[in-house]
């Protein structure tokens, strides 16, 4: 495609249509509103996809309600920004869009709008998605004071970490993977791009929790580091509790990626003071769930392995482009 904003019959063609939006949005429209119902307040949230060049739009989506569910907050729509290079031709536009409509039906959302544009600043296909929800006025996200007891509150994990990374590379380094997995389990880890969403896990461990937090970049690690900037407290962590897959943990091993770092979207952390009763309606819902630690007084962020004890550090600028690190490493073995 050349260089630019879509002309108008390329737009009607290649996103409009296959998203089946010929006649709710116009390209001469700058803008939608969204009616607001008394007593609720909107909600919003933005996310580009950089680290990955397969399954842009769910990526970029489930992002964004994963987001909005752990504030507590019902997804009603979104827009979307999509910036292509000149190789991209208009049947991977349309492709996308039908993708993003199969979604958006699915999750019933709407297309608010957006902005298409193929350019020469970048190297790859990048999508920013802004999702747009309500929820109550008033909701906390976090429903602790800072003066508040949190000495024994345990700490859930739902959903197993993980699963996002371990989709992008049996995609996008599918030939790497089929050197040493069979084609089954290469399409296996490709579907755990269908297990992205924590919105189901979000409304059960919601009512009954102090705090939610859904992982992304920095997985784990960085997720739990967030927790307890969040909380303003210390916490203990078992590893060998780490909801995760053997899967996951095979293609890290191929990649030679920490597994614990890989980007985690479909994982969610909660704090609450009754995890039994809560682990177990999550596995009843089909979740995997466990509690891996709990709060201390102190500010001490500790991770349990076995008969040791380490220090969390926190994260430091995170470099989750899941290429660059595999090209690196893949760099010093030349």
């Amino acid at each position: 495609m050349k260089l630019g904003k879509l002309s108008e019959s390329a737009l009607k063609k290649s996103v409009l249509s296959p998203a089946g939006l010929e006649k709710d949005v116009f390209p001469s429209v700058d803008g939608q509103g969204i009616e607001i119902p008394e007593g609720y307040e909107l909600v919003v949230t933005t996310d580009p996809i950089t680290n990955a060049r397969s399954y842009l739009p769910e990526l970029g989506i489930y992002n964004g309600i994963n987001d909005l569910a752990v504030c507590g907050a019902k997804p009603v729509g979104l827009t979307l920004t999509i910036l292509l290079t000149e190789r991209e031709r208009e049947i991977y536009l349309s492709r996308f869009m039908k993708r993003v409509q199969e979604i958006c039906q699915a999750e019933s959302l709407r297309i608010l709008g957006g902005h298409t544009e193929v350019t020469d600043a970048i190297t790859r296909p990048l999508v920013s998605v802004t999702m747009f929800g309500i929820r109550k006025k008033g909701h906390p996200q976090v429903k602790l004071r800072k003066d508040e007891k949190r000495k024994g509150l345990e700490i859930i994990m739902a959903g197993a970490l993980g699963v996002e990374g371990t989709a992008i590379l049996a995609t996008d380094r599918k030939e790497q993977m089929a050197k040493r997995f069979t084609p089954g389990f290469v399409r296996q880890c490709q579907d755990f791009i269908f297990n992205l969403s924590v919105r189901r896990a979000a409304e059960i461990l919601g009512p009954n929790s102090y705090y939610l937090h859904d992982l992304s970049e920095g997985g784990i690690y960085a997720g739990l580091w967030e927790l307890g900037e969040a909380l303003h407290t210390g916490f203990e962590v078992v590893l060998k509790d780490f909801v995760i897959r053997q899967e996951t943990i095979e293609v890290c091993e191929l990649f030679d990626l920490n597994p614990y770092g890989l980007v985690s979207g479909g994982c969610l952390l909660g704090v609450t003071d009754h995890g039994e009763e809560v682990v177990e309606e999550l596995r009843e819902a089909g979740i995997l769930a466990k509690i891996i630690g709990h709060l201390t007084d102190g500010s001490d962020r500790l991770m349990i392995m076995g008969e040791q004890k380490r220090f969390l550090d926190p994260p430091k600028s995170v470099n989750n482009c899941i290429y660059w690190n595999v090209a690196k490493k893949e760099e010093k073995k030349c």
